[in-house]
């Protein structure tokens, strides 16, 4: 008997504590300041070091996030074009008022030798309170995986709760070659530079990527790419340019079947090498679809040509 009461008391005390645990738990969800943040800018990552890869590195891992982040329904992350405009912005709290975003990330990134190292920081705009931030370094070839990681730790500390496809949205990174991914990092920032000059290297560069993981779709969409930007800026015969581009763009769309910006790609070349005016209007269509991510500023410019291009000026200049 005097065991049963022992037990009993023991029951007792563990259901009043989980009732405690409970209310307790509910309060901190429900406190001013516990609800899901919905918006968010993520500054440019600063390369911890000297030379032009380590700025390559950090607007990379920069640029992975927005995108894998980007894709959570109900979470608005603003556009990588966007962000570059305040790459070396002093204040990042003011920068993330002044977007009228709930919280900002930033940090720094560096590699040494065969290791990566990253510091991260994620700050409520309104109150400036840190809601998380980590310093983790890792082997090189585990890069991709890091990415994954960063992910999944900002959106906890975001308080979003994700279902199994928003998961996998974070996790698919395109490659798991951790040196495919740096060299498509060097040859996406070569051919901003659209000097013919750097769109050859670009190119290059895009090719030893897929090269290396012949099933990196984002890979082969930037050998399409680059081809349609030297025939657009008069560098290789639009003759020669236009069917590699597209060949380039249909593999990466194979691959890759959810990669909206081959779908819009497409568009653009039906458009600007098949003079199919319809094109346009496609375009718009795929740039509204709800599976969209970063690459949109890419192709609002073109989408803007192709408006002014079909005598729509007010559209164009609206764009």
């Amino acid at each position: 008997p005097s065991r049963t009461r022992a037990a009993a008391v023991v029951r007792g005390g563990l259901a009043a504590a989980a009732a405690v645990a409970s209310v307790l738990l509910a309060w901190a969800w429900l406190r001013p300041g516990s609800a899901p943040i919905r918006s968010l800018a993520i500054l440019p990552f600063a390369g911890r070091g000297a030379g032009a890869e380590v700025r390559t590195l950090g607007d990379g891992l920069s640029e992975s996030l927005i995108e894998r982040l980007s894709a959570i329904p109900g979470l608005r992350v603003m556009a990588r074009a966007t962000m570059l405009r305040y790459r070396d912005a002093p204040d990042a709290l003011a920068v993330g008022r002044r977007l009228g975003v709930a919280a900002v990330l930033t940090g720094s990134v560096e590699r040494r030798g065969g290791r990566i190292s990253v510091d991260a920081e994620l700050v409520d705009t309104g109150t400036g309170e840190r809601l998380w931030g980590t310093r983790t370094e890792r082997p090189f070839e585990d890069a991709v995986r890091l990415q994954e990681s960063l992910a999944g730790q900002i959106a906890a500390a975001l308080r979003l709760t994700l279902g199994q496809e928003e998961r996998a949205g974070l996790a698919r990174s395109g490659t798991e070659d951790p040196e495919a991914w740096q060299l498509f990092l060097e040859a996406r920032s070569r051919v901003a530079e659209r000097t013919e000059e750097a769109l050859l290297d670009g190119l290059r560069l895009h090719r030893l990527a897929a090269e290396r993981d012949p099933g990196f779709a984002r890979a082969l969409l930037g050998i399409g790419d680059a081809y349609g930007v030297l025939a657009t800026d008069g560098y290789v015969r639009p003759g020669e340019a236009w069917p590699l581009a597209e060949e380039y763009t249909r593999r990466a769309l194979a691959a890759e079947p959810r990669l909206e910006a081959a779908r819009a790609h497409l568009a653009v070349l039906r458009f600007f090498a098949g003079r199919r005016w319809d094109a346009v209007d496609e375009l718009s269509r795929i740039l509204a679809a709800p599976a969209w991510t970063d690459d949109v500023d890419r192709y609002v410019e073109a989408q803007s040509l192709m408006l002014w291009a079909t005598r729509r000026v007010e559209e164009a200049v609206a764009l």
